[in-house]
């Protein structure tokens, strides 16, 4: 058994972010954003050469509100979500 810290952080390229906002009335779109990992787990040899990860951990991520027709800024969006994911090693 061991334990573990992770932390990544870095650039979010958003590939599908065209949408029509109905509140506003508008075609809108999501721009690039950050984000940011950190998390705690615990790995486990089941075998010599096979084991098992599991860490839980934050997620954050933002992302600017642009105007499709103009391109000025209508607000931001952030995401704040936990995750816990499991892995299987070998």
């Amino acid at each position: 058994f061991s334990t573990m810290l992770g932390l990544s952080g870095g650039y979010n390229f958003t590939v599908n972010g065209n949408y029509y906002d109905e509140v506003l009335f508008a075609n809108m779109r999501m721009s690039n954003g950050y984000y940011f990992n950190p998390s705690i787990g615990l790995r486990m040899n089941i075998l010599e050469n096979l084991g098992v990860m599991l860490d839980v951990g934050y997620h954050y991520n933002n992302s600017s509100l642009l105007y499709n027709e103009s391109g000025d800024k209508a607000g931001t969006a952030e995401w704040h979500n936990i995750l816990i994911r499991g892995t299987l090693f070998f």
